[in-house]
């Protein structure tokens, strides 16, 4: 047989075997197994977001449950409480001091880091980036960056999302040139879609300098800083205490840390409760733990690791079990509190020159909002 009618031949098989497989797929996607509604949800909640943004196409039906608010709300908590390893949000500076954002996956398991780009449209976010950002919460798969110091959180009770913008004026004394602080804080319902000032608060008259944002983090619908309170005339700033903002009850509150003398202090949650890691340049790391929240009596040091040298210092406190750090290389390492072992996190997908600052959990969800016509104004 010569080549041209074997090639004719070969091409009227191929073509064929691709006609009965289209015949096939629409005749399967005529005909899809009928489920019982409840069965589809159990199996569909427990699919990764990628995949159900898919399956919309599939039914008309699908598409309406993975649109539904209920459904939305039982898939968020589905991952939340059944994945035991979240992804890990990490922000940090490049050589020119401009913010970037790296997603480690599963870091336990050995995932690499990839760039996650904020300042293009390809991350499909809702949050438009115009300068330079920061940013300041991952709550419910929703990312806060914003260009000013600020608080977001989710009010569980009215099932509404809040900003909390934190104004700051400073004004220098004329008789000893201290400088005094008074912060006025602005909270913005999407619910509402409206702005209303926070009067008559703690934190406003007993002149409470903020610290860096990288200092905070939000913890069963409160906000949480580090500042330093100055309550006195001619004080310094050397009092540090924690300034905690109820998103549901839009009250502050001043929460006092135990007594100890070491300035590098950073927020987290260890053991569900409320946790300071307090680190110091010769390897050592303490975790102090609030074990009845808002009772400052009930701070108790929960963790002593030494001889960590190297580290330059902590992020955030993963699953209980290990310890996210800085190493003097700029490098991410994991410190696994159980075991006492150190692993340096992978590379590969990011800039050579990269000095981690916070991180955050994050959790992929179906959770969107409309609305905010008055957010800028």
């Amino acid at each position: 047989m010569s080549q041209s009618k074997m090639s004719n031949t070969s091409s009227k098989w191929r073509w064929g075997r691709r006609r009965r497989s289209c015949r096939l797929r629409l005749s399967f996607n005529n005909n899809l197994p009928s489920l019982p509604e409840e069965l589809l949800e159990v199996i569909l909640v427990r699919l990764p977001v990628k995949s159900l943004l898919r399956f919309r196409c599939v039914q008309n039906s699908w598409s309406t449950l993975v649109q539904n608010p209920t459904f939305i709300a039982k898939h968020l908590c589905h991952h939340q409480t059944k994945t035991k390893n979240p992804s890990i949000l990490v922000e940090g500076l490049d050589k020119n001091e401009n913010p970037q954002y790296l997603l480690q996956s599963h870091p336990d398991r050995g995932g690499g880091v990839r760039i996650v780009d904020f300042k293009g449209d390809s991350m499909g976010l809702l949050i438009t980036i115009r300068a330079v950002t920061n940013m300041y919460a991952c709550i419910n798969g929703i990312i806060c960056i914003a260009g000013s110091y600020c608080a977001f959180g989710f009010d569980q009770n009215s099932n509404d999302y809040k900003v909390v913008q934190v104004v700051e004026h400073r004004k220098k004394s004329a008789e000893n040139s201290i400088t005094r602080y008074c912060n006025f804080f602005y909270v913005y319902s999407l619910r509402a879609d409206s702005w209303t000032q926070i009067f008559g608060t703690p934190v406003q008259h007993n002149n409470i300098k903020l610290h860096s944002r990288r200092n905070e983090i939000f913890f069963n619908g409160v906000h949480h800083w580090i500042g330093s309170l100055n309550s006195e005339p001619g004080d310094s700033y050397d009092h540090h205490i924690i300034m905690s903002f109820d998103m549901s009850r839009e009250v502050f509150q001043i929460i006092r840390f135990p007594d100890m003398f070491f300035p590098n202090k950073t927020l987290a949650v260890f053991n569900d409760c409320l946790a300071c890691i307090v680190y110091g340049i010769n390897g050592y790391i303490d975790i102090w733990v609030m074990r009845e929240y808002g009772v400052e009596d009930s701070w108790t040091k929960q963790l002593v690791v030494e001889h960590l040298l190297g580290i330059q210092r902590p992020l955030q406190i993963l699953w209980n079990e290990e310890i996210l750090l800085v190493d003097e290389k700029k490098t991410l390492v994991l410190y696994n509190i159980g075991s006492q072992e150190i692993k340096i996190l992978q590379r590969t997908g990011y800039p050579k020159i990269f000095m981690p600052t916070q991180a955050f959990f994050y959790v992929e969800s179906l959770v969107s909002f409309t609305g905010g016509d008055m957010f800028e104004s």
